[in-house]
């Protein structure tokens, strides 16, 4: 990954994190959500059909 991926990838989760925060979601819960959504976005990817 790249400097750049890298930054922008942390600005995402950073707006995600905010939005949750906002909610009210605890820190440990919005930790839970985070890795629940990197393993089905590693899931989707390895269905991709490689092209």
């Amino acid at each position: 990954m790249s400097k750049e991926e890298a930054e922008k990838n942390a600005e995402i989760a950073g707006k995600i994190y905010q939005i949750l925060k906002k909610e009210g979601v605890s820190y440990t819960r919005t930790l839970t959500i985070f890795t629940k959504m990197e393993k089905e976005i590693e899931r989707h990817i390895k269905n991709l059909p490689l092209t």
